[in-house]
């Protein structure tokens, strides 16, 4: 069973974790186990294809959650990982990721898990992290939309002369942020290639001009506290 597999790399990627668990406390196994009962429950039929929860929220006893103290956003992104692999290796489609939040809930008892799983379209806060250039240092959030360019009335100002007025729009879509050239004099690269219109992924590195950006998903800020 490919769940297993998962289990297994997952305790291989938090050795140190599990091994300080002790007897009779919540193992980090049976969260991501609540979690994944959630995930399949929760998936829903539409025009032949089956769409995955992407928002999955692990409410868990106050003590079990301090016995994982400085480790909460790694199992998080750990546990996350792990369910977009099962999801995807099913054929399951969950848009641009699936997020995973841990809390402590006094109502919880201890040893058990409640989770929320639900799908969400819309848009994950994205940040632009300016690398290199005349804003190099400063980061802009995003918003489904926007446009940056060199003209004062762009969402995103670069003050860069490689930079047309108006250079890329970022959109948001189900399976992530998709920035489109605006017809820009220099043009717009991801990743070293040049592009009209692409999808983003965390972490990619954009070319505006002479400026050099990373692409960032706030996954924290995606939460309604």
């Amino acid at each position: 069973m490919r769940l297993r597999k998962i289990e297994a790399a997952l305790e291989a990627a938090l050795e140190g974790v599990f091994g300080r668990i002790g007897g009779g406390q919540l193992h980090p196994i049976e969260i991501f186990r609540a979690l994944w009962s959630a995930v399949e429950d929760g998936c829903i039929v539409s025009a032949g294809a089956t769409y995955a929860p992407n928002r999955v929220r692990a409410r868990i006893a106050e003590a079990d959650f301090e016995n994982l103290h400085g480790v909460v956003t790694r199992l998080e992104r750990e546990f996350a990982a792990g369910l977009q692999d099962e999801a995807a290796d099913n054929g399951w489609a969950f848009g641009a990721r699936i997020l995973v939040r841990l809390q402590p809930d006094a109502s919880v008892r201890a040893g058990t898990v409640k989770v929320e799983a639900m799908l969400d379209e819309g848009p994950i806060p994205a940040l632009l992290h300016v690398e290199t250039g005349p804003c190099a240092g400063q980061d802009f959030a995003l918003q489904p939309g926007a446009v940056l360019g060199r003209a004062a009335g762009c969402d995103v100002v670069i003050p860069d002369d490689a930079v047309s007025r108006r250079h890329c729009r970022f959109g948001w879509l189900f399976d992530g942020y998709q920035v489109t050239d605006l017809g820009s004099s220099n043009g717009t690269s991801v990743g070293g290639r040049r592009v009209s219109e692409t999808l983003l992924a965390d972490g990619d590195s954009l070319t505006v001009g002479n400026t050099r950006i990373a692409f960032q998903y706030d996954t924290r800020g995606a939460w309604n506290e």
